[in-house]
């Protein structure tokens, strides 16, 4: 079993859990992807029986979502992209996500690096 936390910035502001939060109150099919992906981490890792980690690049991990809604009305779909890190033997930091037009098969450098300032800021608080 593993711990799953979410990236908050200084001000206490966390955009993912900001996100399901909004899927949820749309009644969104998004946000039940998103749980059971959260389900599926808590109890496996990273390194479960299903490929979830398409890209790992040291600590920080991508999981896509394809087939998912862009829109609230339910007009065009994309891939939501989950970018996560392990900062300790069993917790998982949720960084932060970005939906695109296609499952991507590498992460743009610019949310990489987003990704590794937030894990590295993450991993000073709870060190």
């Amino acid at each position: 079993m593993y711990n799953i936390q979410f990236y908050e910035n200084p001000n206490g502001k966390s955009d993912m859990r900001d996100f399901l939060r909004l899927l949820y109150e749309r009644q969104e099919d998004g946000f039940y992807k998103l749980a059971a992906f959260l389900d599926y981490l808590a109890e496996n890792g990273s390194a479960g029986d299903q490929a979830v980690c398409r890209y790992s690049k040291g600590t920080i991990y991508m999981h896509c979502i394809p087939d998912f809604k862009k829109e609230p009305s339910g007009k065009g779909t994309g891939a939501c992209v989950i970018l996560y890190g392990q900062c300790h033997e069993a917790t998982f930091v949720i960084l932060h996500h970005y939906i695109t037009k296609k499952i991507p098969t590498k992460v743009p450098l610019l949310q990489m690096y987003q990704a590794v300032r937030e894990l590295q800021a993450h991993s000073r608080l709870f060190s």
